[in-house]
């Protein structure tokens, strides 16, 4: 064969080359490759609504399965955030965003390990309870006293997730819709009485006793 010659085959020669390199890494994949995990886990059924207080409500359904094992759920929900959770759990008491009185709708999916999503749950409409239960009665102390002005602390209070605190002076508010259990507050004249109270306040509008 003679120079000239191989030269023009040597491209040919060299794609051929490449080409046979590329199928015998295809043929060759590793088993963990082949064997990637594509199976969804099965959808979760029977969503039900099994109680409610006016800022959560308590959920169960029949759970899902999975060739792996293991999978977590995440809870959807139109008008609030959503929430996701580890198996094998198939109960949970929900409180993302949920408020008194409100109507949501609900559904719950499955996520294996690899990250196949299954089909969603059937849905579930529920209307909270309204609020009506008032905060319990806080206590307040003197944390600190100088010539003009008092440190104050406030006990938190049983109730639901959303509570604000209003601080009286002498029977007036001096502090309105806070969430701090503590403050100072002055200038204050010198050798004089003064009264301090506090009250809560929850989302449902409902007041505590005076403290």
């Amino acid at each position: 064969m003679n120079m000239r010659l191989l030269f023009r085959l040597l491209p040919r020669i060299q794609a051929f080359t490449a080409t046979l390199l590329v199928l015998s890494l295809l043929f060759s994949a590793s088993p963990a490759l082949a064997a990637r995990d594509r199976t969804p886990p099965t959808r979760p059924t029977n969503l039900r609504v099994t109680g409610m207080t006016p800022y959560s409500v308590s959920l169960a359904w029949n759970p899902s399965s999975d060739n792996s094992g293991s999978v977590t759920y995440t809870i959807c929900c139109a008008n609030v955030s959503s929430e996701t959770f580890p198996g094998p759990a198939s109960t949970r008491v929900y409180r993302a965003g949920l408020e008194a009185g409100r109507t949501f709708t609900l559904r719950i999916s499955a996520r294996d390990a690899a990250g196949n999503v299954s089909g969603y749950s059937n849905t579930v409409t529920f209307t909270l309870p309204r609020d009506t239960t008032p905060p319990t009665k806080p206590s307040v102390s003197v944390t600190d006293i100088g010539p003009t002005h008092v440190s104050l602390a406030w006990s938190a209070v049983e109730d639901g997730p959303y509570v604000w605190f209003t601080v009286f002076m002498n029977g007036s508010p001096v502090r309105q819709g806070v969430r701090d259990t503590s403050g100072t507050f002055g200038p204050l004249t010198p050798e004089t009485s003064y009264t301090f109270t506090v009250q809560a306040r929850d989302f449902g509008g409902n007041n505590s006793p005076m403290s």
